[in-house]
């Protein structure tokens, strides 16, 4: 019964310690790729802007939703 328990707890030590040197793994694979991005705006931002805009998007509910005042 001792041996069984050992057994159990070393399988799953070391499933857990292969799960997570596998992520560790993937998680820098994926920071050293180099991706296409956009070149930012750096126009006019008062093109996105129109008579009405805030009450559209309830900017004032949403604040208070997140509890910003």
């Amino acid at each position: 019964m001792h041996k069984l328990r050992y057994f159990s707890v070393t399988l799953l030590l070391l499933l857990v310690l292969g799960a997570t040197l596998s992520h560790f793994h993937l998680a820098q694979g994926q920071q050293a790729e180099s991706r296409k991005t956009s070149k930012p705006y750096t126009g006019d931002l008062s093109i996105f802007d129109s008579p009405g805009r805030d009450q559209r998007l309830q900017i004032n509910r949403v604040m208070d939703i997140l509890g910003i005042n």
